[in-house]
């Protein structure tokens, strides 16, 4: 569990942002991709395995990152320190941080990319509803409302399954950002944007019944994905990708 102590300066300086952008969320794809992320993520790993398929060098290179015991701690740290190495010990030790980012690039062009004029749509309508909560009620109420695993003990904003830490915040604020790939209750990401002038942040995700269609899902989609998706790897392969990812 993390805990972020949060003085009345702290209070008074924390707001909610949308997103930090595209290569951030792309990160935490990666985990969605990994991790299965249940139903509403089920037609858009099928469409990631099948581009997977034609590049073999990029599905080599996430391999290596999977090995990670800590996938997206490890890549939020290349990403936000720009070290020039991976620690050694951890699963992505070998690659440099050029590598580790130019494969997260890679990934993010077809995977997060065509749908980011959705997905951030979808985040500022979140970010929305959060600020009109904080607005209403104050901001300890929109704390209250972040996820069930977060949870507000004033001074102390719990989030659990992350960490072990402590964070105190030094009247510096707090930025919360949703996300529409993260999984679990939430990150802490120490240097933002990779920008140590902002104050940390802790993304979470989107409530389920905020998210809309599925991602690549539209109304007639029921079957339409898995003829498209037959039609392009054939249907032996289509099925067997498909057992796959509806066995995660």
């Amino acid at each position: 569990m993390v805990r972020i102590l949060l003085s009345i300066d702290d209070l008074a300086r924390t707001r909610v942002v949308s997103s930090f952008g595209p290569v951030i969320e792309s990160i935490f794809a990666v985990g969605a991709w990994l991790q299965g992320g249940g139903e509403y993520f089920r037609t858009w790993r099928r469409a990631v395995v099948s581009e997977l398929s034609h590049r073999l060098d990029l599905s080599d290179r996430l391999t290596r990152i999977a090995r990670s015991d800590d996938v997206i701690g490890d890549l939020l740290a290349v990403w936000s320190d720009g070290q020039k190495q991976a620690a050694p010990g951890s699963g992505i030790a070998g690659m440099s941080s050029e590598e580790i980012m130019m494969t997260v690039h890679d990934f993010s062009r077809f995977a997060v990319r065509p749908h980011w004029a959705r997905t951030q749509a979808r985040l500022d309508a979140e970010r929305d509803s959060f600020r009109q909560i904080m607005s209403a009620d104050g901001v300890e109420a929109m704390l209250r409302s972040l996820h069930p695993r977060i949870r507000w003990n004033a001074p102390v904003l719990e989030i659990g399954g992350a960490g072990p830490g402590e964070l105190q915040l030094d009247g510096r604020g707090l930025l919360l950002s949703p996300s529409l790939f993260v999984q679990g209750p939430g990150h802490v990401l120490l240097n933002p944007a990779a920008d140590y002038a902002l104050p940390p942040a802790v993304v979470f995700p989107l409530r389920p019944d905020t998210r809309g269609r599925p991602l690549l899902v539209e109304r007639d989609a029921a079957g339409s994905t898995d003829r498209a998706l037959a039609a392009l790897v054939g249907r032996t392969r289509a099925a067997a990708l498909a057992a796959l990812l509806d066995g995660t």
